[in-house]
């Protein structure tokens, strides 16, 4: 089975956003269920506030803010996950966040849809790089995850079925597949900032 939700979902158990880049800047639309901010790496969109990921008995919560930037991991701050910075594009979105003075740390990039193109990790030998696949509508097909270091699994595919959305369009439920043989549930619940008709607070 896949590590903790990839180390994209495990970045939060290593640290998250020491200044490294000039003050973010949302990506203003009409759309309520717009990918504004940095939801687009997390698969959200809409006025999320606080999003709980779940496999098993592991969980994991993340926070943003009213414009969808993120701001904590399991109640750790970015600038605690990334101490040692964290560098932005143009739009305020995270691209690169370094964890400790060695260096080890993560990318990220986007697409046209706002959503995570690519997710890169490294510390010391341990490295993953995960590639995402999308529909002409922006609706994630794929993950191809290629993996090194001692401990690394053959590269593979994630396919998913069986998704339930919310009234955002948020899946909360699914059923995870690879070209492996795995297969595994993993469920969210997803809070809104007010007003929101899902999770409405």
């Amino acid at each position: 089975m896949k590590k903790y939700a990839s180390i994209l979902m495990a970045a939060c158990t290593v640290a998250l956003l020491g200044a490294c880049g000039g003050s973010k800047s949302s990506e203003t639309t009409d759309d309520a269920n717009a990918v504004k901010g940095e939801l687009g790496l997390f698969e959200l969109q809409g006025p999320v506030k606080e999003c709980v990921w779940g496999e098993g008995d592991a969980t994991l919560t993340r926070t943003f803010d009213e414009n969808g930037f993120w701001t904590s991991c399991d109640g750790r701050s970015l600038a605690e996950i990334y101490p040692e910075g964290i560098q932005r594009d143009d739009s305020g979105r995270i691209v690169a966040g370094v964890m400790d003075a060695d260096g080890n740390g993560e990318e990220y990039s986007y697409n046209e849809f706002n959503k995570i193109a690519k997710y890169n990790y490294h510390e010391f030998d341990t490295t993953e790089e995960d590639t995402y696949t999308y529909d002409a509508d922006g609706n994630l097909q794929k993950k191809h995850v290629e993996q090194g270091g001692m401990d690394a699994e053959e590269p593979y595919d994630e396919t998913y079925d069986d998704v339930t959305t919310d009234e955002h369009g948020n899946w909360i439920s699914r059923h995870v597949t690879t070209n492996t043989g795995n297969g595994w549930i993993e469920s969210r619940t997803i809070t809104y900032y007010s007003g929101a008709a899902d999770g409405e607070e």
